[in-house]
């Protein structure tokens, strides 16, 4: 594993792959293994490439909520943002309350030009937690996209038309 990211630092994808896929085949139940090299290949921006790996920890362990936090991030830069909100929503089954995840689908919706739907999620993103800056800087953004003013009036005449 270690070698396959000092190969990706180095930009030489393929070699890279042939050490993580070797790396798999010696432990290859290791859910956290797969998301580790997911991770390892979606930060250097190999996207496509990372989207398998998650996919196969996943499937070795569903309930790997973070997981479904990564691929979805993965998707949503990708711009297929469905496949984003899909898996955001799974994840959300595992961790109903997780203020990241709704802000992460908030962003899908946004990017799909979806003010509506972004600003009811980043909602509930900041009833779960208040200080959450980034969902509040969106949730503005929203409203503002949407006509109303900045700030909390905004917030409140939009939780009367929802």
């Amino acid at each position: 594993f270690y070698m396959g990211e000092i190969e990706l630092q180095l930009k030489r994808l393929q070699q890279a792959l042939g050490l993580f896929d070797k790396a798999v085949r010696e432990t290859p139940e290791d859910a956290q293994l797969q998301g580790r090299i997911g991770d390892s290949l979606a930060k250097e921006g190999f996207l496509a490439e990372a989207e398998g790996y998650y996919q196969r920890a996943l499937e070795i362990d569903p309930e790997l909520a973070h997981v479904y936090n990564r691929l979805g991030i993965a998707y949503r830069r990708q711009e297929k943002f469905d496949m984003a909100i899909s898996l955001y929503q799974k994840a959300l089954h595992f961790h109903p309350r997780d203020e990241h995840l709704l802000y992460n689908m908030a962003r899908c919706y946004w990017e799909m030009e979806e003010w509506q739907q972004a600003a009811e999620i980043l909602t509930q993103a900041m009833e779960i937690n208040p200080q959450f800056s980034p969902a509040q800087q969106l949730l503005d953004a929203c409203l503002a996209k949407l006509g109303f003013n900045q700030g909390e009036g905004a917030k409140a005449e939009m939780d009367k038309k929802s």
